[in-house]
């Protein structure tokens, strides 16, 4: 039995975006039907099952790529085997930076200021045998495997956006062709305070193939927007960020709003009134239309809307 795009994603909870991008990797195939709607039969439906449990082990698209294509258990445990390697590997690392953190709190009790423990950390750590050091590699990758530790806190600033709304089966390149016309009329890319940002509106349901998208560009408060454009006063405030490629847009976006919702210190602040709703940001426009480079490297900022409790 085929079953539409739009219901395999609500039964997985995986995004349209993401079965669109496993479709052009190459690991995922969908049948087009008469009514323009992609259908995936009961393989492919099987098929994003195995690829959603081999991303929850945090192989690469790469590499499932491989593992799809060659369909040998060899080359799958191959995979498994390399990824093991790793884990060890950061296992090893969050070991040796549990030391050094055990030994900084056993020093804690002697009267001395911080400047001085840390200036003198070197001495301590010898006195209590402690023959660990990072090299920049490995705390790089201590930080990208901690906890998504990379969650910032950001504030925009108050600005004047252009806006544009489309809604399909693919709003995303729909809206960027209405406001790629404007962007090249103005040469907005090459102005001062150039910003684009975008987000789903409305968000895909079951059973729908089509979903919108809006898109919104910083601008000057006097430049002129004709219809279908509008302009719109953008107050900024508190934002949660994180930074994603759109290989793992779904997962990051869970990622982030799981954040926002159990910090000690923050809480969401939607208000769609006064536009403080989720936004994508891309921060390099040019790198990210550009055809040539490849679409799950291409990035995006995550913001989700925050204030202090």
């Amino acid at each position: 039995m085929l079953v539409k795009i739009g219901d395999v994603a609500h039964q997985t909870g995986l995004s349209h975006r993401t079965l669109r991008f496993w479709e052009e990797s190459g690991i995922l195939k969908s049948v087009r039907m008469d009514n323009g709607y992609r259908y995936y039969d009961p393989g492919n439906r099987m098929r994003i099952a195995q690829i959603s449990f081999l991303r929850k082990l945090d192989l690469q698209i790469v590499d499932i790529k491989r593992v799809m294509k060659s369909q040998r258990l060899s080359v799958l445990i191959e995979v498994l085997s390399t990824q093991l390697d790793k884990i060890d590997d950061q296992m090893e690392q969050c070991s040796k930076l549990k030391t050094i953190i055990t030994n900084l709190i056993d020093q804690s009790n002697q009267e001395v200021s911080m400047e001085q423990f840390l200036s003198n950390f070197e001495l301590i750590s010898k006195d209590h045998s402690l023959s660990v050091s990072l090299s920049e590699k490995e705390k790089t990758t201590m930080k990208e495997n901690q906890d998504f530790s990379e969650v910032r806190i950001i504030r925009l600033p108050k600005m004047t956006f252009v806006c544009a709304r489309a809604e399909s089966k693919t709003p995303e390149d729909d809206c960027w062709s209405i406001m790629n016309a404007f962007i090249s009329k103005h040469d907005l890319i090459n102005q001062p305070g150039f910003r684009h940002f975008g987000f789903n509106d409305p968000d895909p349901k079951q059973g729908k193939e089509e979903y919108g998208y809006q898109m919104w560009v910083a601008i000057d408060k006097n430049l002129e927007v004709d219809a279908p454009l509008w302009k719109i006063e953008f107050e900024g405030g508190l934002y949660a960020g994180v930074v994603t490629t759109m290989d793992v847009i779904g997962e990051r976006w869970h990622k982030l709003w799981q954040w926002s919702i159990s910090n000690d210190r923050y809480e969401v602040d939607w208000d769609p009134a006064k536009h403080r709703i989720c936004l994508e940001e891309c921060i390099d426009i040019i790198t990210f239309n550009d055809p040539s480079v490849p679409f799950e490297t291409k990035q995006l900022d995550l913001l989700t809307p925050i204030k202090k409790k």
